[in-house]
């Protein structure tokens, strides 16, 4: 509330709010995927179940109240989504499974750079100092202070959180702490803290597409907000290696 006022907006563009409405048909029931994600996920459905009856309640809805065919539903559906107006185009269009194959091949290649530094061992001494570290202030705390240093020296947000991983994952499993303690804390950190740092893509991205500059980061306070307060919070407490919780 404080950054925005001093950048208020001033102007609101009615003119794009009703582009959507001549494009699409904003009935009630589009909102249905979105709420179907969040009450499965609140009730702790597995995620891929919650997905699958998303994604059926969204063909439904592109075809009888969007009116679209199947096949426009599988071409978007493989090759993503092409508004004709430009000024919704730079909005919504995107999407589809060609668009995610530079992601896979990201990740395939950040995960033999991971497989590569456990094969040879060069970890070994950087793990050695973080469990002293760990001794002092907490697993939590140096898994925050791992992800910083990951984050910072990698410009890929997916290489930092499997870096991450890496080196903490034999001190949770020393202070019998699961992997799914592992994967919150690396949640709340690392795949956050990524986007803190202007070279990284998981940021500079986003940055380059709103055509703005790194002082935009500072508005992003789930950013910083998550890593501090989830100690804070029962279930995100902070584990730590002295007392064995």
């Amino acid at each position: 509330m404080l950054l925005s006022k001093n950048n208020p907006i001033n102007v609101t563009n009615n003119e794009l709010i009703e582009k959507f409405s001549v494009n699409f048909n904003l009935h009630i029931s589009t909102v249905l995927p979105a709420v179907i994600i969040l009450l499965l996920a609140i009730s702790k459905n597995d995620v891929r179940v919650a997905m699958l009856f998303s994604i059926i309640t969204a063909v439904f809805i592109c075809l009888y109240i969007q009116n679209l065919s199947i096949q426009e539903i599988l071409k978007y559906m493989i090759f993503g989504f092409v508004n004709t107006d430009p000024a919704l185009s730079e909005i919504i269009s995107g999407g589809g499974l060609i668009s995610m194959l530079n992601v896979t091949f990201v990740v395939l290649i950040a995960s033999s750079y991971s497989g590569i530094f456990e094969g040879t061992g060069m970890l070994k001494d950087i793990q050695g100092a973080l469990i002293k570290m760990s001794n002092k202030i907490g697993v939590y705390l140096t898994t925050v202070f791992t992800s910083l240093v990951t984050c910072a020296c990698c410009c890929n947000q997916t290489l930092s959180v499997l870096l991450t991983h890496d080196l903490m994952n034999n001190i949770y499993k020393e202070n019998n702490l699961t992997k799914d303690n592992l994967a919150i804390d690396i949640e709340n950190t690392a795949i956050l803290i990524a986007a803190i740092f202007p070279w990284s893509v998981a940021v500079a991205v986003p940055l380059a597409t709103m055509d703005v500059g790194a002082k935009a980061i500072f508005y992003a306070v789930y950013l910083f907000f998550v890593p501090l307060m989830a100690p804070l919070i029962p279930k995100s407490k902070v584990y730590n290696l002295g007392d064995g919780n």
